[in-house]
């Protein structure tokens, strides 16, 4: 199950990364926005692969973790702040931006807790077994976070179009 979850994290994040990276893959694989879609399933059987004996896995997890949703809470920050909120989109793809943004940041700073601290004597290191609990949890909260937000604007975006409002004019009219 680790080896199953990991390559679909990896198959499915690369030609995103690609993306971001300003290579287009798009005429090799095909967009990138149809692989990102089996990285959350990846990143489910990755967490449900864990055991909670393995303390080395747990912790490399969640390092993996924070440093992951960190860089792209950051990146989609700075690319917000860059390009998004000056430009012309809808309200409601702004709001997706942003709501995605504040849950990768808050969903990095639910997970610096199970991080051990090498020189911290203050701050108590969590146990495998919570550490790997809060993982799980914070992985529910943000993907359940992400498609409420997705559902919000598909939803507003269908209210909102254009083909709707012609459609109830030729209704209201014929």
């Amino acid at each position: 199950m680790l080896q199953l979850g990991w390559a679909l994290c990896v198959f499915g994040g690369t030609p995103f990364i690609m993306h971001v990276l300003g290579r287009r893959t798009g005429a090799v694989v095909g967009s990138h926005r149809y692989w990102i879609s089996v990285v959350p399933p990846g990143a489910c059987v990755l967490l449900l692969a864990l055991l909670p004996t393995d303390a080395r896995a747990i912790r490399t997890i969640c390092a993996v973790s924070f440093a992951n949703v960190l860089s792209f809470g950051l990146y989609f920050l700075a690319y917000i702040l860059r390009n998004k909120l000056d430009s012309n989109l809808h309200v409601a793809m702004k709001v997706l931006w942003l709501g995605v943004d504040a849950l990768l940041l808050a969903t990095a700073a639910a997970v610096a807790p199970t991080l051990p601290c090498g020189g911290c004597t203050r701050l108590p290191v969590m146990q495998p077994r919570q550490a790997l609990r809060q993982l799980w949890r914070t992985a529910r909260l943000l993907m359940g976070g992400l498609g409420v937000l997705c559902i919000g604007v598909a939803s507003t975006l269908m209210a909102a179009s254009d083909v709707n409002l012609t459609y109830e004019r030729e209704r209201l009219a014929g």
